[in-house]
This record gives C-alpha cells, sequence and structure tokens, in this order.
C-alpha cells in the first residue's frame, strides 16, 4: 500500500514538474506491468500449488517462472517495435 502512494505522490510531482499525461503513463506503462505481472505468475502458482512438494517441484516452477516471465514480457510488455528490436537482435546472435 505504501509502494502504490509513492507511485501516486511521484506521478503528481511529474505531472506538475514536466507535464507527465498520466492517461498515457496507466496506459503504456501501469496496464502492461499489471498485465505481466499477473499471467507471469499464474502459472508458476498453479504448479506450486498442485504439485508436491519436492526438489522437483521447485526446479520446475522457476524454469517456468522464467519462462513465463520472459513470454508475458515479449508478448504483453513490449511495444511492437521493441519486439522487433528484440527478434533482430536474436537473429544477428543466431546467424554468428
Amino acid at each position: 500500500i505504501m509502494e502504490i502512494l509513492a507511485v501516486i505522490a511521484r506521478l503528481y510531482f511529474a505531472k506538475k514538474m514536466v507535464n507527465l499525461n498520466i492517461k498515457q503513463f496507466a496506459l503504456y506503462v501501469i496496464i502492461p506491468s499489471v498485465i505481466v505481472i499477473l499471467l507471469g505468475s499464474l502459472i508458476p502458482l498453479a504448479l506450486h500449488i498442485f504439485i508436491q512438494t519436492s526438489y522437483v517441484r521447485s526446479i520446475c516452477v522457476i524454469l517456468i517462472s522464467g519462462l513465463t516471465a520472459c513470454s508475458s514480457i515479449y508478448l504483453f510488455g513490449m511495444t511492437v517495435s521493441e519486439r522487433t528490436l528484440i527478434n533482430q537482435i536474436i537473429r544477428k546472435k543466431l546467424m554468428r
């Protein structure tokens, strides 16, 4: 709750100091971040809940967490131009 209040205060000051458009900020930063957080944590949380406690569960949760985090960031947290840039970098690395 304190962090949310701090973000609201920062947005207020940013709006006053640099005329930040809060609607655009919410549309391009806050909403994609919330989507990434929610979607990136659902599958690992489900694995954690439904798989019996063991080292295998830990390894699965760690691997799936990384995979779902990267996937949700790529699909929902990046703009088309950011994804294009990432694709170009990956292609360049693979061509070596």
